[in-house]
């Protein structure tokens, strides 16, 4: 376990005010018995997968890296995304209200070099993939045209790891349909966040 995650655990969470009801949720739990990262991935859910993907980069392992929490989505809440699980055809977009993924920056690396990596379960890039191979292949130009790129384009807002493990919550409402009275997805078997 990190230095840090020591320090956050003896403080009672990754914000030294954090609940220690974060590290007993079934959602931490699981993050740290599934065997692989991959293993996380619940679909639609992504905002939930990198909440654990977090959690178990930042409680259980060492890390020698800034774990950042990126939220991807545009003003018309449709924003292309290549090389999806969700989408059969890789090179189809697929077209996600928002989505949620996990950035990582080492502490320490040569000056002008960029070592970013981006952690996506939701992709079928090389997992983790580099950061300016991912916004490459994601985000391809031919959606970003200047005819498009108004209504496409994607926007980014970026939240350290530690404030979103500890502000996080969902009670999944917006993947229940109340009409029909059913899951748009299969929800997680853990509880809430």
């Amino acid at each position: 376990m990190s230095e840090h995650a020591d320090h956050a655990l003896a403080d009672g969470g990754a914000e030294g005010g954090a609940s220690e009801a974060i590290h007993k949720s079934e959602a931490a739990l699981t993050a740290i018995s599934c065997s692989t990262e991959r293993e996380l991935r619940v679909p639609c859910y992504c905002e939930e997968n990198v909440w654990r993907l977090a959690y178990r980069r930042i409680y259980g392992r060492e890390t020698n890296e800034r774990l950042y929490v990126v939220f991807v989505s545009n003003e018309e809440r449709c924003c292309p995304m290549f090389s999806q699980l969700a989408q059969d055809d890789p090179d189809e977009p697929c077209l996600w209200d928002y989505h949620v993924l996990l950035l990582s920056s080492p502490t320490s690396a040569p000056n002008g070099v960029d070592k970013s990596l981006v952690w996506d379960i939701d992709s079928r890039l090389p997992y983790p993939t580099p950061a300016s191979v991912y916004l490459a292949t994601v985000f391809r130009e031919e959606c970003f045209r200047e005819e498009y790129r108004a209504r496409l384009a994607p926007r980014f807002r970026v939240i350290r790891a530690e404030h979103y493990l500890r502000y996080f919550f969902s009670d999944r409402k917006h993947m229940f349909d109340s009409e029909t009275g059913k899951w748009r997805a299969t929800p997680p078997d853990y509880e809430c966040i």
